[in-house]
């Protein structure tokens, strides 16, 4: 899955042309602000233009690292591309470039490129979907004095390799640790999801009935948090939660159900104020608005539900108070009307919750509390070169102004 993958892989094949322009189109159009929310434009815009912007994490120098998909690379004929379907079921490409990168950008809005080079994948439009797919880095945190990047990955094979000529396709699906402003000659290229995924199947608890448009050894991972000496990583396509030791070997952490005819499909990970692992699932068609949760994890344990109602969860986060926020991709469900916004909702100590933010919010794919106690977004996430990242400043957060000061 992307967020490309993600929203193809939660919806399915076959959607209809109402489907793709909620989910395809680079301009999504805006509802009303929902109940509870600050009002019209109740953010600024920190950084534009860039390509599909993903994750984002806060720099040991208190800037914003943010993995961005890219723009895959050349289109077929004379391109690394292979042929696939769309989400709609229409045959198109999946084109290789290494046009990903991780942008830093300063709370002042300066944008410079911390790593370049890493993989990316377009999937080209085809009727009746009008806008192409982006997969590429997905998620990034810092540990080691190092960023840490893992990246998503298309056309897997069974055997979690794939067809694509370039010898760059071995950085798909890997925890990548680099040193910005480094060429990928002198990258660490760690775990292999893809191929751990292949040796260790999902069974019908998580990928649910046997379905030809499924695979029970995709994966996709899509975010990453420092845990334990190594890292978290929420693998989309795979349903689950893996653990990256110091040493590079993978194990399951946890592996989320299917529940009432979906996938869990989890986008989001990060350590809770209590030292447990929080987990934000997109969930999978029919995706109902209101029916995805956030889990709690601890090893050892099944997942639990902490807290729940949510559509299309993109990412997670801890504000300075301790208190949940909970990021949404459309308030709708990925089923939803475009008409629909994302939006920012913080749980509050009662589990009542408080949208911070939704009106001029689209595609919201990252989320990070800043150095200034403010919340960044990624907007426009899965659209090439009209992506944002947006402030939600403190000033217009209730009860939250006197925590960040």
């Amino acid at each position: 899955m992307k967020m490309p993958r993600v929203m193809r892989r939660a919806l399915g094949v076959g959607i209809t042309v109402a489907m793709a322009a909620a989910l395809g189109g680079t301009a999504l159009t805006l509802g009303a602000t929902s109940a509870g929310a600050l009002g019209p434009l109740n953010f600024t815009v920190v950084a534009s233009g860039l390509n599909s912007p993903r994750h984002l994490t806060v720099g040991p120098d208190g800037a914003l690292y943010v993995a961005t998909a890219g723009t895959g690379g050349p289109g077929s004929p004379g391109g690394d591309c292979l042929a696939t379907t769309n989400p709609a079921g229409s045959a198109t490409f999946n084109c290789f470039g290494t046009t990903s990168t991780i942008a830093r950008v300063t709370l002042g809005g300066n944008v410079t490129t911390a790593l370049s080079g890493l993989p990316s994948v377009i999937q080209e439009p085809a009727a009746p979907i009008p806008a192409p797919d982006y997969s590429g880095a997905a998620g990034v945190t810092w540990a080691n004095g190092k960023l840490q990047v893992v990246t998503q990955v298309q056309s897997l094979n069974p055997d979690g390799s794939t067809n694509f000529a370039s010898p760059s396709k071995t950085l798909m699906a890997r925890l990548i640790s680099a040193t910005p402003g480094t060429a990928s000659s002198q990258w660490t290229v760690g775990a292999n999801f893809a191929a751990y995924a292949a040796a260790n199947p999902q069974s019908v608890a998580t990928a649910g009935p046997p379905s030809p448009d499924e695979s029970i050894t995709d994966s996709d991972p899509f975010a990453i948090t420092p845990y334990n000496g190594g890292f978290a990583v929420a693998d989309a396509a795979a349903n689950a939660l893996r653990f990256v030791s110091s040493t590079g070997a993978i194990t399951n952490l946890a592996s989320f159900p299917f529940v009432n005819g979906a996938q869990a499909v989890p986008t989001s990970v990060v350590v809770g104020p209590d030292g447990a692992l929080y987990v934000g699932e997109l969930l999978g068609a029919p995706s109902p608005a209101g029916g995805a949760v956030v889990y709690r994890v601890t090893p050892g344990n099944a997942p639990t539900v902490y807290a729940s109602g949510f559509s299309a969860v993109t990412d997670i986060a801890f504000d300075r108070a301790g208190r949940l926020l909970v990021l949404e991709y459309n308030t709708a469900g990925l089923l939803g009307p475009p008409t629909a916004t994302g939006a920012v909702i913080r749980v509050n100590p009662d589990h009542s919750k408080t949208t911070l933010a939704d009106t001029g919010l689209s595609q919201t794919t990252g989320m990070a509390v800043g150095p200034d106690g403010s919340i960044y977004v990624s907007n426009h996430g899965n659209s090439a070169g009209t992506g944002q990242i947006v402030r939600i400043p403190v000033t217009s957060q209730d009860g939250y102004a006197e925590v960040a000061a």
